[in-house]
């Protein structure tokens, strides 16, 4: 079978999709009204980029799929680790700070669905924590966006795995992509029947419904991407937006508990968030742009470069602007510990949106330095 190599040169177009959708991620968690459109499509996007950048070398024997998934350890498990590890050994720390609070005082202050108690933790419970975070179990408040990780890594190598097994019984290039389309129906299937029933089986559900997520990003980019030119995605773009909209108003998308409306449902709004954010990139990449909607672009995919480290960090963020609202209203300190925020109504969204982005686009720039530095 002819394999695709894929090209070294920085994709910036998808880069501003990639930092569009974290930029959703973080306004979804500031509760602005209308977060629930947001979640109809911002972490399938992520998915779908994945399966684009999917090189079918990685599934061409099995010394691959190894050095594939070796790969993905790094890159998915070692930051989930790392990321859980430091947020449990903290936690006492977030304790005497109020980043965490056990006064159920925060009560009386604030939201009920923002409002949470915690306790502190002994040397047994940090290190059987620890335990769990090494075989992706456990999790932390501050880590609720971590479930990505584990759901990206599980998908990533079912995906490598099963392309593998597709390769081996079949070398012909078009029946190699009507099998994977097929096990991706089969498995969002699967997925579907196990949401319903509750079983999440170590997250292994969500990823039989996220698999068809990959395998559409692969065909867009084999079968679609050449074939729109500038005006087809903006008029895509728009459609996909009316589209949203209007499955808004039946149902609702939350791939980390794996819920979903139907497994239609699903695809609609999934494909449909991706060609809305895949026409607002295609505008920000024209080289035809005022320099200034060119620069915008340009902070666009630098977010998308970085949108690891704010998937991580916007939460622990959010506690900075909490901080701030509590010294502004002169409520007790132990309403910082509000999650994921204090305040939900007028222009707070913007203000948690902003902190939530650049404290760790900058925590990744000092730490891009040190790493230079420490290797020269």
């Amino acid at each position: 079978m002819e394999r695709m190599v894929q090209k070294t040169k920085r994709n910036i177009q998808m880069d501003i999709v990639k930092g569009l959708a974290i930029a959703l991620v973080v306004i979804g968690h500031t509760r602005k009204p209308g977060w629930n459109f947001i979640y109809l499509f911002h972490m399938a996007v992520f998915f779908i980029a994945s399966g684009y950048f999917y090189n079918l070398k990685n599934s061409s024997s099995i010394t691959d799929v190894i050095t594939f998934a070796q790969k993905k350890i790094r890159a998915l498990w070692l930051p989930w680790f790392l990321g859980s590890s430091i947020l449990i050994l903290l936690n006492n720390v977030f304790m005497k700070i109020n980043v965490y609070t056990n006064n159920d005082e925060i009560f009386n202050y604030v939201k009920e669905q923002y409002a949470s108690l915690h306790s502190y933790s002994n040397i047994t419970e940090i290190i059987t924590e620890i335990g769990k975070a090494a075989v992706f179990s456990g999790g932390t408040q501050l880590g609720g966006t971590f479930w990505f990780f584990k759901a990206l890594f599980i998908t990533s190598i079912m995906f490598c795995l099963t392309d593998w097994i597709i390769t081996l019984i079949c070398e012909n290039q078009k029946w190699h992509i009507v099998f994977q389309g097929m096990m991706s129906v089969l498995f969002l299937l699967i997925g579907y029947l196990l949401s319903e029933k509750n079983i999440a089986a170590f997250g292994i559900a969500r990823s039989l419904s996220m698999y068809w997520l990959c395998y559409f990003g692969y065909l867009f980019k084999i079968t679609l991407k050449e074939r729109l030119d500038e005006k087809k995605v903006y008029v895509i773009a728009v459609i996909s937006l009316l589209v949203l909209i209007a499955m808004n108003k039946i149902g609702s998308i939350n791939l980390d508990r794996n819920e979903y409306y139907n497994p239609l449902f699903f695809i609609c709004v999934s494909i449909s968030g991706w060609f809305f954010l895949y026409g607002i990139s295609a505008f920000l990449n024209d080289s035809k742009l005022p320099r200034t909607l060119k620069n915008v672009g340009g902070g666009i995919a630098y977010m998308g470069q970085h949108s690891l480290a704010i998937m991580i960090g916007h939460f622990l963020a959010f506690k900075l602007v909490n901080c701030i609202g509590v010294l502004i209203a002169g409520l007790p300190m132990c309403c910082i510990a509000a999650f994921p925020v204090l305040f939900d109504d007028h222009a707070w969204w913007i203000i948690y949106t902003i902190v939530g982005i650049v404290i760790p686009l900058c925590v990744a720039e000092v730490w891009s330095k040190f790493k230079t530095r420490i290797k020269e």
